[in-house]
C-alpha cells in the first residue's frame, strides 16, 4: 500500500507543467517535504479555495490527502478522498483513484465496512468501469480482497488476490499478490484439525504475520487482517494484532498513523504493562522519525518515572510483536531505563541543546547497573556535546576516556528511529580525534548506507585493514551514517540540519565520502540518474574524495536475472572523471560467474539482501582499494575466513578495482 501513498505524492510532480500554484500550495509542499504532515495539510486545505484550474485542484486535493494521511489524520484524509471522487472532472484519473484506494485501506483497518464499499464502488463504478491503466485496476482487486479478508471471506479473499495476480503488464505485481495468496492459505491451514478458541486462533494468524514480516509485508498484512476478523478475542490478543499492524506501518515510514494507532491501543481494556511498555516506545520511536522531540521525550520520561515494567516476562512469555522491539530478552529494567535516559540525551543533542545533553549523560554515567557498552556511549556524547560546540580543548580528554573504557567496540543498539546519531564509541572517539589533531597521514572517511554497509561493519573492516598496511600507506579513521532499507534519495531528501547526512558531509573536514549506489541490470528507478551527481557535487564541494560503493547483486529478489554478462545501468549517469568506483558487484560476478549454482551464492549471501561474512569481506576489499588506490592484499581478514579464500577476495578485489579505474578516475588529492 506504500506504492499508493507514493503515487499519491508522484502526482504533485507528474501534474506540476498544468497546475497553477499559488504561495499557500508552494509553502505545503515545502512542509510535506521536510515531514510536518500536519502542517502541510492546513497549508494545502488553505490553497484550495483559490485553486480552479481543474489539473491544479486534483493535484492540491491529492497533496492534502497525501499529507493527512501521512500525518494519521483518518477523517481528513477520508473526507479528502471523498472531495476528490465527488468531482466529476476527475473521475477515473488515476489520481483520483489512488486517493480512493488510500482511504480504502485506511477504513479497512478501521473495520468500517459499509464506507470502504462505498468507496470501492465509486472507484470501480460498480464493475461497469473500463480500466484504461492496468496498475489502477491490479490495485482496485487487491483492496478488494483486503476488504473480504478484514471480513472473514477467505475464499471470495484469494478469488480477488488470484485474479489481481493474473492481470497483465506490472512487473513484480503477481510476486506482491502471491504473497497475500500464501498468507491466507496458511491462515487457512492453521486451525486444521485443532479446536481453537478466539484468542488461539488469532494469535495463529498473527504468528503468520510475524513470519512474513521481515521480506514479505504484503503477507504480514494479509494475515494481520485475517486476525482482526476473528471476533471474541481477548484484550490482550487485540493489543498483539496493533502491535502487528503498527509494526507494518512502521515498516512503511508511515509515522502518522502508527502514532495514531499506537495512542489508541494505549486505551485498551486488558492491554498488559509489557504491552503498554512497547507501545510507548513505538510512540517514541514514531515521534522521532517525524522529529516531535519534545513528545518523544515526555513518553521517555514517562517510562522513567512511572514504573513502567520494561522486562517482566521470560522469552517464551513474551509476544512475537514484542520481542526485539522494546522488551528484549536477558535485559534488566534498570538497563532499559538507562537506555531512556540515552536516549533522551540523544534528542538534546540532535536539537544542538548541549549544556542539558552533557547533564543528561552525566546523569545516565552515574545510574545503577549501567552496562560498560553504555558508559563508553555516554561518555562519548559527553565528548560530542564540547566538539560540536568547537571547543576542543575540552572535547580531546572526554574522547580520550573512551578510549581506555571497556565495552567502547560495541555499537549502540539501532532501534528503529532516524536519529542516526548512534556509534562504535572507539572508533568515533578516534574520528574525532583525528578531526581534532589533523595528521596529515590520518583520513577521515564517511560511510553513507543502508544495512549493505553495516553489514559485516565495512566502515570498521576498511579501518582495521589501514590500519594493517604497509606504514607509508594512510591510515583510515572511518564514520559511519546508516539508515536500514535506505537509498540515495531518501538520504537526500532529508534537508540539512546537522544530524542529516548533508549536515554531516557539511559539519566536518572529511577527506573521502562513500555512498552506496544499488546494482541493476535495467534503468530501474533508484534515483541514482537525479542524486548521485548532486551527491557528488556536494563531497567535492568540501573538497573529498567521492566513492561509489556499488553494492552487490541481490541474490533471490532476482531469480539471479542478475547474474551473468555483467551491465550496471545504474552508472550510466554518473559523471565522468567524478568519483572513484569501488566495484562490488563486478567483483562478485567475477567470482561466482555467469551462471551461479544456488550453493556458490550462498556463499556470498546470508539472505536474499545481505552478504554473508565472505561477500561482506569482498566488498570491504574494493572499498579499501578504491579509498587508498592500493592493494588489500595481505592485509586484515576476520579470522573466521581461511586463508586461500582471503587471497581470493583480496586479489578479486584489486584486479576488479584496477580494470574499473581508467572509467572512474577522480582527483584522488584528499586521500594522499
Amino acid at each position: 500500500m506504500k506504492t499508493l501513498l507514493f503515487a499519491i505524492t508522484l502526482s504533485l510532480s507528474t501534474l506540476a507543467a498544468f497546475a497553477d500554484y499559488t504561495a499557500d500550495f508552494c509553502a505545503a509542499t515545502n512542509l510535506l517535504d521536510a515531514r510536518k504532515y500536519a502542517q502541510a495539510a492546513e497549508a494545502f486545505e488553505k490553497a484550495l479555495p483559490g485553486t480552479t484550474n481543474m489539473e491544479a485542484r486534483l493535484t492540491v486535493l491529492a497533496g492534502l490527502m497525501s499529507a493527512a494521511n501521512l500525518s494519521g489524520n483518518l477523517e481528513k484524509a477520508v473526507e479528502t478522498a471523498d472531495q476528490v471522487l465527488a468531482e466529476p472532472k476527475l473521475k477515473g484519473s488515476y489520481p483520483a483513484d489512488m486517493c480512493g484506494l488510500t482511504a480504502v485501506r485506511l477504513l479497512t483497518k478501521e473495520q468500517k465496512f459499509s464506507e470502504t464499499w462505498k468507496i470501492l464502488d465509486q472507484v470501480g463504478e460498480n464493475d461497469t468501469r473500463k480500466w484504461s491503466r492496468q496498475d489502477t485496476y491490479c490495485y482496485f482487486l487487491e483492496a478488494r480482497g483486503d476488504l473480504e479478508i478484514a471480513q472473514g471471506h477467505f475464499d471470495k479473499a484469494k478469488d480477488y488476490y488470484v485474479q489481481a495476480a493474473a492481470a497483465k503488464g506490472m512487473a513484480g505485481y503477481a510476486s506482491r499478490v502471491q504473497a497475500k495468496i500464501d498468507a491466507l492459505a496458511e491462515c487457512a491451514k492453521a486451525g486444521e484439525g485443532k479446536t481453537l478458541t478466539p484468542d488461539e486462533t488469532a494469535c495463529a494468524y498473527l504468528a503468520i504475520a510475524e513470519k512474513h514480516s521481515t521480506y514479505n509485508r504484503e503477507g504480514a498484512l494479509a494475515a494481520y487482517y485475517a486476525a482482526s476478523a476473528v471476533k471474541g478475542v481477548s484484550g490482550e490478543t487485540k493489543t498483539h494484532g496493533e502491535l502487528a499492524y503498527i509494526n507494518i506501518r512502521i515498516g512503511e515510514q508511515d509515522w502518522g498513523n502508527a502514532r495514531r494507532l499506537a495512542l489508541a491501543a494505549l486505551q485498551t481494556s486488558g492491554a498488559t504493562p509489557v504491552q503498554k511498555a512497547s507501545l510507548k516506545k513505538k510512540i517514541v520511536s514514531v515521534a522521532i522519525n517525524g522529529r516531535n522531540y519534545p513528545e518523544a521525550r515526555s513518553y521517555l520520561m514517562e517510562i522513567l518515572t512511572d514504573g513502567t515494567p520494561l522486562q517482566t516476562l521470560s522469552k517464551d512469555e513474551i509476544p512475537y510483536t514484542v520481542i526485539g522491539e522494546f522488551v528484549q530478552t536477558n535485559v534488566s529494567q534498570q538497563a532499559e531505563r538507562v537506555a531512556a535516559m540515552a536516549k533522551i540525551g540523544k534528542l538534546y543533542l540532535v536539537e544542538q541543546n548541549f549544556e542539558k545533553a552533557r547533564e543528561v549523560f552525566t546523569n545516565a554515567l552515574a545510574m545503577p547497573g549501567i552496562s560498560d557498552q553504555r558508559k563508553a556511549e555516554c561518555q562519548l556524547y559527553i565528548g560530542i556535546t564540547y566538539f560540536d560546540t568547537k571547543d576542543y580543548a575540552k572535547a580531546k580528554p572526554e574522547f580520550e576516556k573512551v578510549l581506555s573504557m571497556k565495552g567502547n567496540a560495541s555499537p549502540s543498539p539501532w532501534d528503529h528511529d532516524l536519529l542516526r546519531i548512534d556509534y562504535v564509541p572507539e572508533r568515533e572517539a578516534k574520528l574525532r580525534l583525528a578531526f581534532i589533531e589533523k595528521n596529515p597521514k590520518v583520513k577521515k572517511v564517511l560511510f553513507l548506507g543502508s544495512s549493505n554497509t553495516g553489514r559485516g561493519d565495512l566502515p570498521g573492516t576498511v579501518m582495521r585493514m589501514s590500519e594493517s598496511a604497509p606504514a607509508d600507506r594512510v591510515r583510515i579513521v572511518s564514520g559511519d551514517y546508516e539508515m536500514m532499507g535506505t537509498r540515495i534519495p531518501t538520504f537526500w531528501n532529508l534537508g540539512t540540519a546537522p544530524s542529516t547526512p548533508r549536515g554531516v558531509i557539511k559539519a566536518h573536514p572529511w577527506d573521502a565520502v562513500v555512498f552506496e549506489i544499488p546494482y541493476t541490470t535495467c534503468d530501474q528507478s533508484t534515483g541514482v540518474a537525479e542524486y548521485a551527481p548532486r551527491m557528488i557535487s556536494l563531497i567535492q564541494g568540501i573538497k573529498a574524495l567521492p566513492v561509489i560503493y556499488e553494492v552487490h547483486p541481490f541474490y533471490g529478489w532476482t531469480q539471479k536475472k542478475q547474474f551473468g554478462k555483467y551491465d550496471n545501468a545504474q552508472l550510466a549517469p554518473i559523471p565522468a572523471n567524478s568519483a572513484a568506483l569501488a566495484p562490488g558487484a563486478y567483483a562478485e560476478l567475477q567470482i561466482v560467474g555467469t551462471n551461479p549454482s544456488d550453493q556458490a551464492l550462498s556463499e556470498f549471501h546470508s539472505d536474499k539482501l545481505h552478504a554473508s561474512e565472505k561477500g561482506a569481506y569482498l566488498m570491504a576489499c574494493c572499498l579499501y582499494a578504491a579509498l587508498t588506490d592500493s592493494s588489500p592484499e595481505g592485509l586484515f581478514a576476520p579470522t573466521d575466513l581461511k586463508k586461500d579464500a582471503v587471497e581470493l577476495l583480496q586479489q578479486a578485489a584489486w584486479k576488479s578495482y584496477c580494470e574499473k579505474r581508467d572509467q572512474f578516475k577522480a582527483d584522488r588529492t584528499p586521500m594522499q
